[in-house]
């Protein structure tokens, strides 16, 4: 077949030619089959066609191939290879020539990755507009906008949501179990005999742990299996629940098994976030992570009902802790054999950026403002959440025990699982509204919604702590309010981690955000306002003095968050900044981004510069790729 010269591809108006690789996708990738276009093997009737200087040709058939068209032996799949990517043209319209174009009308919505010689920069292409003899007319695509999965493999999306269900269903389960405890802290504390700074210590402790392994869960969730590392943790902080279900008469052996509880829950939290990262575009990740987050308010909800109610039926406070490790063992068999892990980086265009040294992936984060600001600002809403997730219910149960004896804590739980439910969603759903909505005329809108919210929440919740004893049903309401305002920033921090922060430096960078989100926020303020409150009481069997010391107590968290608004309002001026700079690092593919996902399936002692496109720091030597290529067509006999 005579060799042609090469189309110039124009995009926008810049003249792309295509480096070519001598690597064919694996169209089975996973089913024990590796057939390339420079493997000599030949079992899978592949044709290689000599079209242009720039490209290889090849034709599978496939009963069921990876790109999510089905065919038989006459209906065969065409891949056009560049560059490691390709573009799949329809069965049975396999074109000789690459230059006769004629025929590559049908590739509407496929997708090909091009090498720019001009400033050296990688350009994703999309949506073929026109086909001539001679050249295509193409419209440039955001690299975060529906790529494949894989190399060969179109995204289903009933897949990835049918994924994010058992995220959510796990998250769910995740902050059921962390509030339990809260929901009858008035029976623990009988029980030991604790005072308000002890048992304040019980969620200190979980949450200390959970903040010290974040860290080793997120460099281990960068580097190795992630499906692993979540059902490991999750079937771990399971078996240590349950074991806190039988109580022991030593209250510290008690705390040791609530410290325990946290270790496994850390690596469900650090790393759960990244898998959606990678599963969803930017246009779809706030939605899902919206998603996600609803189980923050949802599980606590329940956990504050279930918790309650399971206690005063059995008539056992510790009954409570047995409901979660049953549906633990559930989420850890769904992560195992259903979920999907996806490639690190898959959504946006990054699967082949190499993973960097925890030294240099702190440095990066330590020059990104805008990771910076969103830290310290969510450690202030943790830092205010935790204590009030911590001491409300007990706070209202106190009020309540001024005005009468006969304290119902089933219905203050109920009530208050209610509003956490309800409230938290609501924000997390306006939340997501507004940054999807606002978004593309206001592009700093995310850093706004956080500073609002906790801004706006400041006088409400400082209000319903201030009217309890005097006016319940405003501050029920009124705490409504609050934790709505307060939720907006749930979804939309983990979204500008996201996009700010390079695919494999997410699980680091999540880890280290909980780290420090949780040393300084809910670790610290449950003990801090349990001391406050016993430094100021004297007489537990006083209920005015008793809940006046905890009301005061309870005004700091409202100081941290006018503190936290603020420090999101520095966030605005840098989020674009670092937003773009993320972009940057994944079109250039800092880390040679180019090297083929294919490796030679002919010997195993050939050169390992043939099997890869050189990297963007330098010229890619298309000639010698195509002696590489010359030299393969020639010695196949279908050439």
């Amino acid at each position: 077949m005579d060799e042609v010269e090469a189309p110039a591809v124009s995009a926008g108006g810049d003249e792309v030619t295509a480096a070519i690789t001598t690597c064919c996708v694996d169209l089975l990738s996973g089913n024990g089959h590796k057939n390339y276009c420079n493997s000599r093997t030949r079992n899978d009737n592949t044709t290689i066609y000599n079209g242009c200087n720039s490209t290889i040709h090849c034709s599978c058939d496939r009963n069921r191939d990876r790109i999510g068209r089905s065919g038989n032996s006459s209906d065969s799949n065409h891949l056009i290879v560049i560059l490691g990517g390709y573009l799949a043209l329809p069965p049975q319209r396999a074109p000789h020539k690459i230059c006769q174009m004629g025929l590559l009308g049908w590739l509407d919505n496929n997708i090909i990755i091009n090498w720019t010689p001009a400033d050296n920069q990688v350009k994703r292409v999309s949506s073929v507009t026109h086909v001539d003899s001679t050249s295509t007319v193409v419209t440039k695509m955001d690299p975060a906008q529906d790529p494949p999965l894989l190399l060969g493999e179109q995204r289903s999306w009933k897949r990835e949501w049918a994924a994010l269900n058992i995220l959510f269903f796990v998250n769910l389960i995740n902050y059921m179990d962390r509030v339990t405890i809260a929901a009858v802290l008035s029976k623990v504390k009988n029980q030991y005999g604790l005072d308000d700074k002890k048992s304040g210590f019980l969620q200190t402790a979980f949450v200390i742990s959970y903040m010290i392994f974040a860290p080793v869960f997120g460099y281990l969730g960068d580097r190795y299996s992630r499906k692993v590392l979540m059902a490991g943790g999750v079937i771990f902080w399971s078996i240590t629940t349950l074991l806190g279900s039988l109580p022991p008469e030593n209250f510290f052996l008690f705390l040791a098994l609530r410290g325990l509880v946290g270790i496994g829950e850390a690596s469900y939290s650090t790393i759960a976030p990244t898998i959606i990262g990678d599963m969803f575009p930017e246009d779809k990740r706030t939605i899902a992570l919206g998603i996600f987050y609803y189980a923050i308010p949802i599980g606590s909800g329940l956990g504050y009902m279930v918790g309650s109610y399971i206690a005063i039926w059995s008539g056992k406070w510790y009954w409570a802790l047995r409901i979660t490790p049953i549906l633990g063992t559930t989420a850890t068999l769904l992560i195992l054999f259903v979920l999907r892990e996806p490639p690190r980086g898959e959504a946006d265009g990054g699967v082949h950026i190499s993973t960097t040294s925890i030294i240099e992936d702190v440095k990066d984060l330590a020059g990104n403002m805008s990771y910076i600001w969103s830290t310290l600002g969510f450690t202030a809403a943790t830092f205010a959440l935790g204590a009030m997730s911590w001491w409300a219910p007990d706070f209202i149960e106190r009020a309540e025990r001024i005005r009468t004896d006969d304290v119902d804590l089933g219905r203050i739980s109920f009530i208050f699982g209610t509003i956490t439910c309800v409230g938290g969603a609501t924000g997390i759903t306006l939340a997501v509204y507004l940054s999807k909505a606002l978004r593309e005329r206001f592009n700093r809108i995310d850093p706004v919604i956080c500073a609002a919210g906790l801004i706006c929440g400041v006088p409400l919740i400082m209000s319903a702590v201030l009217l309890e004893n005097t006016a319940p049903l405003a501050t029920w309401f009124l705490f409504f309010i609050g934790l709505t305002l307060l939720s907006l920033n749930w979804s939309v921090v983990p979204d500008m981690l996201l996009y700010t922060v390079l695919p494999t430096r997410r699980g680091t960078a999540s880890a280290i955000q909980i780290l420090i989100s949780h040393m300084f926020g809910d670790a610290a303020s449950p003990y801090i306002v349990g001391a406050i409150s016993d430094a100021r009481s004297t007489d537990m069997t006083n209920h005015e003095e008793y809940f006046i010391a905890l009301r005061n107590a309870m005004l700091l968290p409202c100081v941290i968050l006018a503190v936290g608004g603020c420090v999101f309002i520095f966030n605005i001026f840098t989020i674009l900044r670092d937003k773009k700079r993320c972009q940057r690092q994944l079109q250039a593919g800092r880390t040679s981004p180019f090297t083929s996902p294919c490796p030679s399936a002919s010997s195993s002692n050939s050169d390992p510069d043939r099997s890869s496109v050189p990297s963007l720091n330098g010229q890619p030597a298309v000639g010698d790729l195509w002696q590489d290529t010359s030299t393969l067509m020639a010695n196949h006999p279908t050439a």
